[in-house]
């Protein structure tokens, strides 16, 4: 049920260093492992960047999301991708109805995609840093050539 994300990443010719070493072989290990990376949002104001957010309520489904626990007067901008922890697993989600966050640290949001379980109250909902969990694809590994790591390509599914 619900629709999933797909995230197709591609890098240029990396250095051939320890982090690029150390990126290359997180890749690898991801083609047998769930892959877990984080979607970055440089345009968050800071007030929402100070932290992550709760589920306010149990059994929320639809597109609908009420949080708590967030900055008073922080900006949930349209666009802006989110993470829900829910038994485990993360499901990343899109902003397509921002709000400001209340004096009482809460705000209702409206996702995409709709949620594909009910949510259980207090679960972590992560605003500053989401991620996309699941398979990883499309990688055949880290070509060198001469000092550098040919640029590599990938793509992270989410799980049904």
């Amino acid at each position: 049920m619900g629709d999933r994300w797909a995230y197709d990443v591609s890098t240029a010719q990396l250095q051939l260093d320890l982090p690029s070493q150390e990126m290359v072989a997180a890749v690898t290990r991801a083609t047998t492992e769930d892959a877990l990376m984080i979607i970055g949002q440089p345009f968050l104001a800071a007030p929402l960047a100070t932290g992550d957010g709760r589920i306010d309520g149990a059994s929320q489904g639809g597109t609908t999301l009420k949080l708590r626990g967030l900055a008073a007067g922080a900006v949930i901008p349209v666009s802006a991708m989110l993470s829900i922890i829910h038994a485990g697993t993360r499901y990343l989600h899109q902003v397509v109805s921002g709000a400001t966050v209340g004096a009482d640290g809460k705000a209702s949001i409206l996702v995409w995609p709709m949620l594909r379980f009910l949510t259980i109250d207090a679960e972590v909902v992560e605003l500053v840093e989401p991620k996309i969990e699941g398979k990883l694809s499309g990688f055949a590994g880290g070509k060198r050539t001469r000092n550098r790591i040919d640029p590599i390509s990938f793509t992270i599914a989410e799980r049904a």
